[in-house]
């Protein structure tokens, strides 16, 4: 296996967990132990993950069924539109459809443009043909009333955090885990995170975003993942807000790498207001 991609969220990329995490094994991985990082070795691992990502455009469609402690299970699905900013940052489009309409429609419940600048991340939500910019402090609030995902989730604003390296676990495998803080700027969108990367390929295994009292406020675990061609994308996370035990579980249904994204569909000035989905591939 020489690449992987691993798809978070978060940008849906997240979306996806981020969409995609492309990294190579690491060399000399010892398979029976787990040793921690070196100084350097930290800072190379960070930096293999920080600039991951799918290269080129892509669509995904998805499923997410939320799983109350108790209650019953409740489903919705959607889309999500991946693009590159002319400064080579990501852009994504994320759809969220909840029921139908009286004409057997499908009825979109939430439609966000995520912009996932270094410097200034953006949320926009998409409503009447018309997108308005969501202050940090409601980027934690779930795209969908009665969901947990949320811009926060698929938008990883925490890739752009400086990494405090908190040593080597296991999660059923190998993995090194790292600390973020919110920087004075970030403040509001989200507390520290926690975040596991796969000793052999520096992708993302697990994320907790931590509470107050520094107690995992949300956790979110790759599920199981899935080869297309030469990628690897993830196919499943689950999404846990550890106050109530609800899951949410996020499945990718099919998938298109090879077509151009127009840029209509990211524009926060005159967004396309019924974005067009390419041909599929089940996955």
């Amino acid at each position: 296996m020489r690449r992987l991609f691993a798809a978070m969220v978060g940008a849906l990329a997240a979306l996806i967990f981020v969409l995609s995490a492309r990294a190579a094994p690491r060399s000399g991985a010892d398979t029976n132990s787990v040793r921690a990082l070196s100084k350097e070795e930290a800072v190379e691992m960070w930096a293999g993950f920080s600039r991951s990502g799918i290269a080129g455009d892509y669509c995904m469609e998805f499923s997410i069924a939320h799983r109350p402690r108790r209650g019953e299970e409740t489903r919705a699905f959607g889309e999500i539109f991946g693009s590159k900013t002319p400064e080579g940052f990501d852009v994504t489009r994320v759809r969220i459809f909840t029921r139908n309409t009286p004409d057997g429609a499908p009825a979109c419940a939430a439609d966000f443009i995520l912009k996932n600048d270094p410097a200034v991340p953006r949320v926009y939500r998409v409503e009447n043909g018309k997108a308005r910019e969501v202050p940090r402090a409601d980027w934690t609030k779930p795209f969908v009333d009665g969901f947990i995902y949320s811009p926060f989730d698929l938008l990883m604003p925490y890739k752009f955090w400086n990494p405090k390296y908190d040593g080597p676990g296991r999660i059923g495998q190998a993995v090194h885990f790292f600390r973020l803080e919110p920087p004075g700027n970030a403040q509001g969108a989200g507390g520290a995170v926690r975040l596991a990367l796969s000793r052999e390929f520096s992708s993302p295994v697990q994320a907790q975003v931590l509470g107050a009292d520094t107690r995992p406020a949300k956790t979110l675990k790759l599920a199981s993942v899935k080869k297309i061609g030469s990628r690897w994308i993830m196919r499943e996370a689950e999404l846990r807000d550890e106050s109530t035990r609800d899951k949410d579980i996020l499945r990718f249904l099919s998938a298109n790498f090879s077509e151009k994204i127009p840029d209509s569909l990211f524009d926060a000035r005159s967004p396309e207001p019924n974005p067009k989905k390419p041909a599929m591939e089940k996955i």
